[in-house]
């Protein structure tokens, strides 16, 4: 730890809860997607609140993150990769909510015989990141692990990207009760959802970086 850090306790303690902030987020929108497709509205709602509440705590705590960073622990070599590091943790939190937002305002239609293929798409995008932000963690407390969690996320990812594609394939090939512009839109909802994987594997680059400089 004191290869990065001169002072390291309320950092480490601010870092480690805004990862635990923000995988509460993923859970929780894992759940709101899964309550919007089984028609369950007001728990949607629920999900909703909670997940706002969630995103504003972890951005007043990445605040002051990036204050400790600034001001008091970092060695300057490594902030820039660092500061990216909480800010793309930081975007899953928000992506998170923007999405679950989406759905309450645009309200997309989803054949009962496709919500199947979206609720796999979305465990699959959050198995993507629980490899990553475990990762992180690792990383500050300089584990040996790291590296093996980045390749399993990445993994994960390729992973997303070919269910994506079925789940895609399947809904413009097969589904004949949808008009094309629903079928657009479900494929826009199908991205936002990918979408969580693909920042779980910048969240995986930026960590190799760090690995590698730290190894030098």
């Amino acid at each position: 730890m004191a290869l990065f850090f001169r002072d390291t306790n309320n950092l480490i303690k601010n870092i480690d809860l805004f990862i635990e902030i923000v995988d509460e987020s993923l859970l929780v929108f894992q759940q709101g997607v899964t309550h919007y497709l089984d028609k369950n509205f007001d728990r949607f709602q629920e999900d909703i609140q909670l997940i706002t509440n969630l995103e504003d705590k972890a951005d007043n705590l990445k605040k002051d993150i990036e204050s400790d960073l600034y001001n008091n622990a970092l060695i300057p070599e490594y902030r820039g990769e660092v500061l990216k590091l909480i800010d793309k943790i930081d975007d899953l939190s928000d992506t998170c909510k923007e999405n679950l937002y989406q759905f309450d305002i645009e309200m997309p239609k989803v054949p009962d015989n496709m919500k199947d293929d979206f609720k796999r798409l979305c465990d699959a995008s959050l198995l993507t990141v629980g490899e990553i932000l475990p990762a992180v963690r690792e990383f500050f407390y300089q584990s040996g692990m790291v590296n093996d969690k980045i390749r399993k996320a990445y993994f994960y990812e390729r992973e997303v990207d070919k269910i994506a594609y079925s789940l895609k394939r399947k809904l413009f090939k097969e589904i004949k009760v949808l008009k094309f512009s629903e079928k657009i839109h479900l494929r826009y909802f199908a991205l936002h959802i990918q979408q969580i994987s693909d920042i779980g594997k910048k969240i995986g680059d930026v960590l190799s970086i760090l690995a590698l400089k730290r190894n030098l």
